[in-house]
């Protein structure tokens, strides 16, 4: 179950039912998870196998390192080879409790037969007795975990290359949204001293050269977004290299995600031309639909 150049969702599904022997009885065992930023595991399983809880977790924890994973185990028999059996013992005490309430409190307190069967513990199935051979038991349990652990590990890898895909084609958008900003800010910058010097002929009639000169290094300064530019272009790059090597990678993408917003902030923060400025919007754009997705991966 390497996860060498996969890429993982936090969200997956799986179930496996195992035969235990010749016994007639059977284990199923699911599994979910969604998002979490941490590892979080919820078991449910009857009181016969209350001490698998902890090795099940063990194992997940192998190979699942965040999400919120909820494990039900449940012991079960064939519908046609059930056997059901009545704790007489338990009856005679609700029975007895009964009887009791009625005569001190005057409450009517008759028990049908339908709700003394379903009083917690009154009826079992031979499933949930002990009587079940140990290694069988175990056997049967670990075999069924594993099946069902490789069987969750293959959904979330498909809906990892599912997500992998997306943020491939929204990084190629970033990019080509980023070249164009370049290209937008190259163009401002040649046409600058020619709007300065007509900006300024307009509200005086006499320019000193040397004064437009440094209105002009001035105005080229604030308007410079090369930093910006080239730091969008290598996060992208580094965001690419991730995916493709794959493993754990969702922390890591969040914080890409979170310097590329702060870069495309910066780029219409600086920007004094409308097309510019729209560049920088959809740069943002695209970053919080990475973002968005960054979210499900592990």
């Amino acid at each position: 179950m390497s996860t060498l150049g996969k890429v993982h969702s936090m969200t997956g599904y799986a179930l496996v039912k195992q035969s235990l022997g010749n016994s007639g009885n059977s284990v199923e065992i699911e599994l979910k998870s969604v998002n979490q930023r941490f590892f979080e595991w919820q078991c449910k399983t009857p009181e016969a196998l209350r001490h698998w809880e902890h090795r099940c977790r063990a194992l997940a924890q192998e190979h699942i390192h965040r999400g919120k994973l909820d494990c039900r185990i449940n012991l079960s028999r064939a519908p046609d080879n059930a056997q059901l059996h009545l704790n007489h013992d338990l009856i005679k005490a609700v029975l007895s409790c009964a009887q009791e309430l009625e005569h001190q409190h005057t409450i009517p307190a008759k028990l049908n037969t339908v709700e003394l069967l379903r009083w917690p513990g009154v009826l079992s199935d031979s499933a949930d007795l002990e009587h079940l051979p140990e290694d069988t038991l175990n056997t049967g349990v670990e075999h069924c975990f594993t099946q069902v652990l490789q069987q969750f590990q293959h959904s979330r890898a498909n809906e990892g290359e599912r997500i992998r895909g997306f943020m491939r084609e929204r990084l190629a958008q970033a990019d080509s949204a980023r070249l164009q900003a370049q290209k937008t800010a190259q163009e401002l910058q040649q046409k600058l001293p020619e709007r300065l010097k007509n900006k300024l002929a307009s509200i005086i009639d006499s320019v000193d050269p040397h004064r437009v000169e440094q209105e002009i290094v001035i105005a080229a300064q604030k308007m410079d977004v090369s930093e910006e530019l080239d730091r969008l272009a290598s996060h992208l790059s580094e965001y690419e290299q991730l995916l493709q090597k794959g493993g754990l990678l969702g922390k890591r993408l969040d914080f890409l995600c979170q310097e590329l917003n702060r870069e495309a902030n910066t780029l219409g923060s600086k920007s004094t031309d409308i097309s510019l400025t729209q560049q920088a919007v959809n740069l943002k754009v695209i970053i919080e639909q990475l973002r968005e997705q960054v979210q499900n991966v592990e």
